[in-house]
């Protein structure tokens, strides 16, 4: 026993493994994420990088200027990076075959052919949309029309091949033969005008459609296409002033109407005359016209006689002459004397003689919706601001609005374009802030314009306190 008590005395006791804490598994998990998150940050990083750089370029030629708050460069430039890679797909790899292929199933599917000329219309329009960010201007109808626009080319390209469908497949190659025709939105856009009115009429559809998008990106009436044009040339050419004739009015000026062109007489040039006062070339025109002569014996005759040597004369022999006989003086009547005029005091006529217009609005149906559709813009755009009320004209209303704690002043005058058109209207003034008041005012003509009568002018108040 004594053997065995020593022998456990001398023995060593064994540790339990320990295990370890919370925060060393902590600390050696977080490790690699702190990885992950350091790369992610630094392609974030990079991303935007490239965003502003490209945006800058883009900016660099416009003479607006943006505000750094209301810039967009993130989401163009994923559309100008995917067209960098389209180019070196379609261009620089035109050869490849796994190129092929891949463009066959991406931008070649949808576009067809024109899928060689997309890459430069995406960093083209990529472009435009960092000049022209959804903070400052609607971009929506201007993405509309280019897609109408690359809808009817595609569709071109259709109906100049053989006029493949979908169902056709892959071809021998291995590209889809719907890709090299004008891909699934040509095949759309044809597929039910081919039948039915041959493949002439599609095109004539496939223009009118393409024509009607280049309207709706440029925002332009089909009556204001020459203006369009003009201003155009004008834009291209600023030292060429293009020349617009003066259309003749009416002679009732009480509408206001111009002439029709079909009612316009040819306009003659006519020469201007120096002096009111007619002279003997058109007197004699005159004289002509109704075939008179002038009488000898009316005519006063001048008779120059032969010349004579000149004499001197003695003025010592000569006596004072009046020049003036007094009997044909005294056949001169005397000036008769003028009657002095009256002087009476002018009477103003009572205000009375005029009848009184239509009672002014203080409040409409349009006012409202304006309202509405403020608030609405300032809710789209995030800004903390409501319309607390408004002071209707006859014309022009001014709406009073009210802006929260800690929000900026060019919160709401950077939203002026996106007013005009939330409210459909070109003649939108902002008042910033309101002379007198913690608002901003914005001015918007009114739709339901009321006529205002000169009697109810001169019956007011300020009419009637006026000394003038």
């Amino acid at each position: 026993m004594a053997v065995i008590f020593e022998w456990m005395a001398r023995k060593k006791p064994t540790r339990r493994p320990t295990r370890p804490s919370n925060n060393t598994v902590r600390a050696s998990s977080a490790q690699p994420s702190n990885q992950q998150n350091a790369l992610l940050r630094f392609v974030v990083w990079l991303y935007l990088a490239g965003a502003g750089l490209v945006g800058w370029l883009a900016r660099s030629l416009a003479s607006e200027k943006i505000a750094k708050e209301d810039r967009r460069d993130g989401p163009p430039f994923t559309l100008f990076i995917l067209g960098v890679l389209g180019v070196v797909d379609v261009w620089f790899l035109a050869d490849n075959e796994i190129a092929q292929i891949l463009n066959s199933y991406t931008a070649g599917l949808f576009f067809g052919k024109f899928s060689v000329a997309l890459p430069f219309v995406m960093i083209l329009f990529s472009m435009y949309l960092m000049r022209h960010p959804s903070t400052v201007r609607d971009n929506s109808r201007v993405g509309f029309g280019l897609l109408l626009l690359l809808i009817s080319i595609s569709g071109f390209y259709q109906l100049f091949s053989e006029l493949p469908q979908p169902s056709d497949g892959v071809a021998s190659d291995g590209v889809l033969a719907i890709a090299k025709a004008g891909g699934l939105f040509g095949w759309l856009v044809t597929v039910l005008f081919v039948g039915s009115i041959t493949v002439w009429g599609a095109g004539a559809v496939l223009t009118l459609l393409g024509f009607g998008s280049l309207l709706v990106m440029t925002k332009t009436a089909p009556n204001r296409i020459g203006q369009r044009l003009r201003e155009a040339y004008l834009k291209l050419f600023p030292g060429h002033e293009a020349k617009v004739e003066a259309e003749e009015e009416t002679s009732d000026a009480y509408d206001g109407t111009k002439v029709p062109w079909w009612r316009r007489g040819k306009t003659s040039e006519k020469k201007e005359f120096d002096t009111p006062v007619i002279t003997d070339e058109h007197t004699v025109k005159l004289d002509e016209l109704f075939n008179q002569q002038p009488d000898p014996e009316t005519s006063p005759a001048v008779v120059v006689s032969e010349a004579q040597p000149t004499q001197l004369i003695d003025s010592g022999a000569t006596e004072p002459i009046d020049l003036i006989d007094e009997d044909v003086a005294s056949l001169e009547p005397a000036p008769a004397a003028q009657a002095p005029k009256p002087r009476r005091n002018y009477v103003l006529p009572p205000a009375s003689i005029l009848s009184a217009g239509t009672p002014p609005k203080a409040r409409s149906a349009t006012n409202d919706a304006v309202v509405e559709s403020l608030n609405s813009v300032f809710k789209e755009f995030g800004v903390d601001a409501t319309v607390s009320g408004f002071s209707r004209g006859p014309t022009v209303t001014r709406y009073e609005v009210e802006l929260k704690p800690g929000v900026k002043v060019e919160a709401v005058t950077r939203l002026s374009g996106n007013i005009s058109y939330a409210v459909a209207s070109n003649e939108v003034r902002i008042l910033a802030p309101i002379p007198g008041k913690s608002a901003i005012g914005i001015e918007i003509p009114n739709i339901d314009r009321e006529t205002v009568s000169l009697g109810d002018v001169l019956r007011s108040n300020v009419a009637q306190q006026s000394k003038h």
